[in-house]
């Protein structure tokens, strides 16, 4: 009896087994190749999408050559920048004439809230100059002005002609019969503008009285 079992239990175990094969064996064979196909697309796909050494050292190279480009670039507007903001500052000197120079011209903070720009131009003798009476000629026109002497805001001026040339708005007449200009206090020429300005030159003229 138990050996009869046994056959039966033998029996059972092989029909099982072969039935799962028969049955799973496609399944589980359809499963390894499917598997093996997607994985050589994978890599088929991956293969594709690597970059060639080649190229991607000519890319590098563009790349680098573009950066190096904007830096240059960059330097050249930086450069311009700084020298336009230095001439701004500090705008060049005209020439000397006999016994006077202007020893600095700059643009300051304008205190006439009609007029945009304000220059402040130092003037120098080394002989005593009276009376006064010199014209002051500039690169663009000029608003108004005004004229005082270091260290001596309130003194009294005589005999006053100041102002711009109506028959040439770019040149302002500093003329007065006191005080005298002297070496030892320079005069400050005070321009307004609503345009950058400059004085490109001057000269003496002869005084006018009233």
């Amino acid at each position: 009896m138990r050996a009869h079992w046994k056959e039966n239990a033998a029996l059972t175990t092989v029909v099982t087994l072969a039935v799962m094969i028969v049955f799973y064996g496609p399944i589980f064979g359809w499963n390894v190749i499917k598997t093996v196909y997607n994985d050589h697309q994978d890599l088929v796909t991956a293969n594709r999408s690597m970059v060639d050494p080649k190229s991607r050292d000519e890319e590098i190279v563009a790349l680098r050559k573009q950066v190096e480009e904007l830096r240059t670039s960059r330097g050249r507007m930086q450069t311009a920048k700084m020298q336009d903001n230095q001439s701004r500052a500090t705008p060049p000197l005209p020439p000397p004439i006999q016994d006077m120079r202007i020893v600095s011209q700059e643009w300051v903070p304008s205190t006439n809230p009609k007029f945009t720009y304000q220059l402040k131009v130092v003037v120098q003798t080394n002989v005593r100059i009276q009376p006064v009476s010199i014209v002051f000629i500039c690169n663009n026109e000029i608003a108004d002005g005004g004229v005082w002497f270091a260290g001596d805001q309130g003194v009294m001026f005589t005999m006053v002609r100041n102002g711009v040339l109506i028959a040439n708005r770019k040149a302002y007449l500093a003329s007065f019969d006191q005080p005298a200009f002297t070496p030892e206090k320079n005069m400050i020429v005070t321009l307004f503008s609503n345009e950058p300005i400059k004085v490109q030159s001057f000269q003496q003229v002869p005084f006018r009285s009233f």
